[in-house]
């Protein structure tokens, strides 16, 4: 187990984004997960989550703006924090029970 300081430093950090690009036989870690109406899903490259505090992503996320103005102030805080790398923020919002 890693502490979240140790992960964002880890040189394996980015493991997803290299098993998407290819490679011949890349592990897939698959998880269930119970959602409910009105929760919202949070998919995001390092480039987010490298630069934000998860506390800081969670914030953003509970001001319950629309997805997209969610998604930009995500985007607008990992920018002001340097960005320094890809950017990539993708939300999905349970609207059905």
């Amino acid at each position: 187990m890693l502490s979240d300081a140790d992960a964002r430093r880890h040189p394996w950090r980015n493991v997803v984004t290299r098993a998407i690009a290819g490679g011949d036989d890349p592990e897939v870690e698959v998880a269930e997960i119970a959602v409910k109406k009105g929760d919202r899903l949070l998919l995001c490259s390092d480039g987010l989550s490298a630069v934000i505090t998860p506390e800081k992503i969670e914030e953003i996320m509970s001001e319950r703006d629309s997805l997209e103005k969610t998604c930009q102030k995500l985007i607008d805080a990992a920018n002001a924090g340097g960005g320094p790398d890809n950017i990539t923020v993708v939300m999905l919002q349970v609207d059905a029970d």
